[in-house]
């Protein structure tokens, strides 16, 4: 079964390429488990953006995020998402990997090590420096005060082929995406011009006017829109 998983960091989202987690327990000679069970760090890949979560993360000494979430969604909306919740979260590692050649596309690889793991609101493993209480995970804030406008920003967008690898010249005949990476933009309207000297746009069979995308309604934090480049009319 074809699956997405989506990483959830403080309100911002991020499609995941490769992920990686696991238990394990220490054993004596005869094979038998000597201590607690303990977990692997969570391993990502994600595609990179001018975005710096992880890196500014990676550096700090004693930096927590309070709640991370991993959903596991099937491509075919056939089944139930399961989703993987980390509490008090630290960032072990951030590795940013570019190859020229090929598709694969510019990445970020970083390690997560949570205090607490929840899978579909199942503890599954609590250690001792945790600090937040999965009970109250779903009790609502009172915000004292003035109510806290949570801003609205375009973070980065930029062209990649069907293969979500980063093109700098684009030819007539290309079928390409648009990526806009956005935060609290579900939606808003967004208008966004594509400025080429030589060649003209199609979004869903229309050519764009003055190489320009109108009132594009956001869904996601990070949308891919799939434009076709045509020779430029006189």
């Amino acid at each position: 079964m074809s699956i997405k998983i989506t990483l959830f960091v403080d309100d911002l989202e991020f499609n995941v390429l490769d992920f990686f987690f696991g238990f394990f327990q220490n054993s004596d000679y005869t094979g038998r488990p000597t201590n607690k069970p303990n977990a692997y760090p969570f391993k990502f890949t994600i595609e990179a953006s001018r975005d710096t979560t992880f890196y500014e993360w990676a550096i700090h000494p004693t930096m927590q995020k309070r709640r991370v979430k991993i959903v596991f969604s099937p491509v075919n909306g056939m089944s139930k998402s399961t989703t993987i919740e980390l509490l008090d979260v630290y960032c072990l590692f951030c590795k940013y990997d570019f190859i020229a050649t090929g598709n694969q596309p510019f990445v970020v690889n970083f390690y997560l090590s949570p205090a607490t793991i929840i899978r579909d609101g199942i503890v599954l493993m609590k250690r001792y420096w945790a600090v937040t209480d999965p009970a109250m995970l779903n009790q609502k804030q009172t915000l004292v005060g003035e109510d806290k406008q949570e801003e609205k920003k375009i973070i980065d967008y930029y062209i990649t082929d069907l293969n979500n690898k980063r093109v700098d010249k684009i030819l007539a005949g290309d079928k390409i995406l648009l990526n806009i990476h956005s935060k609290n933009m579900i939606d808003e309207l967004f208008t966004i011009k594509l400025t080429n000297q030589t060649i003209d746009f199609k979004y869903n069979g229309d050519v764009l006017v003055d190489d320009t995308l109108s009132d594009y309604k956001i869904s996601s934090n990070q949308e891919k829109i799939e434009l076709e480049a045509i020779k430029q009319e006189v």
